[in-house]
């Protein structure tokens, strides 16, 4: 089935922009320079005409093994969770390099688009679909909701919700066909893959010629990372490199701007700055129940400007959501030293505080999600909630922990949202960024929280340069 993306957005111009006559744009799809099952990767060649837009994406389909029906998407991000790791390069220099882009899109999905349009836009084009049902204080008339007018607990929603050989809720609105032909199509925009020199430029294709711009991606050998259900394999489910495509959207340029702009390039290289996000990979490992675990991390920064930070505590056992979440631990301080200096007068320790921190690194925009699904700590547990007030594989299960470095320094993008600038917007690091944290379990299941061994991704947001010459290509680290 072919995915029609013309229900979302015109192809050929960004979806700010104004939309352009016919003559004005161009949409091109094209199939992997190269391709590997063994890797389980694909390299595209980016076509050099015209003007680059921020609407070009890749479009993939996942299949399911023949003899095994009823596979799902996970619930939280589709199919962005099967990336494993994306690379652009311009010629043969890499000028964005980033691992598991699925969970960072989670905070910013969640973040980004309301509740309606994360179970209409990005189940779409996704297969995405978690939502919420709102419980009022009315309905527990004798637990103490400590003051709280409502209370959301994070459920799943679809339109028919079964639990059939897969074990436990999920959604079934796109099963996984066992062909190319019987399964959505599904796409993933390249700023949603970690290629954000496209969030503030249209990237002039046209200056490219001779210096190749490839895109690599490579998927995740283990479905079970993405693909949600207890019964689920690591190999039941594939993405058909073969159908794997790169649909570009390109501004085109009259032949006069295009050879002035060449002859620029003779005395002067164009400079493009943007800002670029990488994942620094860390390790947690919590004790017993009311046990308070402290971990110092130190990451080397120096001489980059940093702008955000996030923190993903990934779990490696949740099979309905396929890992593709970030588990709160328990009771949680944090304090963070920024050249030499303490960022809070005190750690953190208020949950709401915390909580806070990620709003502002989300440019003031707060989690469409759940205090449950957000929190699980001495909070949550004073409640009193029962278990029927929220999603048990959901719960505690959306805390990304989010901190914003920017300077107030600010210009108006595309869309005409204030965001940072590229340079001068951040804090530039002169020594070791440390990140002080402290948690103690308090929950012993839903999530389990204790004697935990995880993985932390620490994925930094910093200025970064692109400078495009008559014979050269230069990228700052």
């Amino acid at each position: 089935m072919a995915l029609d993306l013309t229900q979302y957005f015109r192809l050929g111009t960004t979806t700010e922009d104004m939309p352009l006559t016919e003559d004005l744009y161009i949409t091109m799809r094209t199939a992997p320079e190269t391709k590997s099952k063994s890797l389980n990767r694909v390299i595209f060649k980016v076509p050099e005409i015209g003007l680059l837009t921020n609407d070009s994406q890749i479009v993939l389909t996942p299949v399911a093994d023949p003899a095994i029906a009823g596979r799902v998407l996970n619930p939280v991000n589709g199919i962005l969770g099967c990336i494993r790791k994306t690379t652009l390069t311009m010629d043969g220099k890499t000028v964005s390099f980033l691992e598991y882009p699925g969970l960072a899109d989670v905070n910013d999905m969640y973040s980004r688009h309301s509740t309606a349009q994360l179970l209409d836009y990005d189940q779409f084009m996704h297969g995405s679909g978690m939502g919420v049902n709102i419980k009022m204080k009315d309905d527990f008339p004798a637990q103490n909701r400590k003051g709280l007018e409502s209370m959301l607990s994070g459920l799943p929603l679809d339109e028919s919700i079964d639990t059939p050989t897969l074990g436990e809720p999920h959604i079934n609105k796109y099963r996984i066909g066992t062909s190319r032909l019987a399964s959505r199509k599904y796409a993933i925009k390249l700023r949603d893959l970690g290629i954000h020199l496209l969030e503030l430029n249209n990237l002039p294709m046209y200056l490219m010629k001779g210096k190749t711009m490839q895109i690599e991606i490579e998927f995740l050998d283990d479905c079970r990372e993405w693909v949600s259900g207890v019964a689920v394999g690591a190999g039941d489910v594939v993405i058909d490199l073969d159908s794997v495509e790169l649909v570009t959207s390109h501004i085109m340029v009259p032949k006069n701007i295009e050879q002035e702009g060449i002859l620029m390039l003779q005395n002067q290289p164009q400079l493009f700055k943007f800002i670029d996000r990488y994942m620094i990979p860390a390790s947690l490992s919590t004790k017993a129940l009311g046990a308070k675990v402290n971990e110092v991390y130190r990451l080397n920064l120096q001489g980059r400007e940093l702008h955000k930070l996030l923190m993903v505590f990934r779990e490696t056992h949740n099979s309905y959501t396929a890992n593709q979440t970030s588990i709160c631990l328990g009771d949680e301080e944090l304090q963070l030293r920024v050249n030499g200096t303490n960022l809070y007068d005190r750690p953190l320790t208020n949950p709401s505080l915390i909580y806070y921190q990620n709003q502002l690194y989300n440019d003031g925009r707060a989690l469409q999600v759940s205090l449950q699904q957000y929190m699980a700590n001495s909070y949550t547990n004073g409640l009193n909630l029962s278990d029927s007030t929220y999603h048990a594989a959901t719960r505690g299960k959306m805390h990304f922990i989010g901190v914003d470095f920017t300077n107030g320094n600010m210009i108006v993008d595309k869309s005409g949202q204030m965001v940072s600038l590229p340079y001068g917007g951040g804090v530039p690091q002169k020594t070791s960024l440390e990140i002080d944290y402290s948690v103690t379990p308090r929950r012993v299941t839903t999530p389990v929280q204790e004697n935990q061994n995880l993985e932390v991704y620490m994925y930094v947001s910093v200025a970064k340069t692109l400078l495009v010459g008559k014979q050269s290509v230069e990228v700052t680290f």
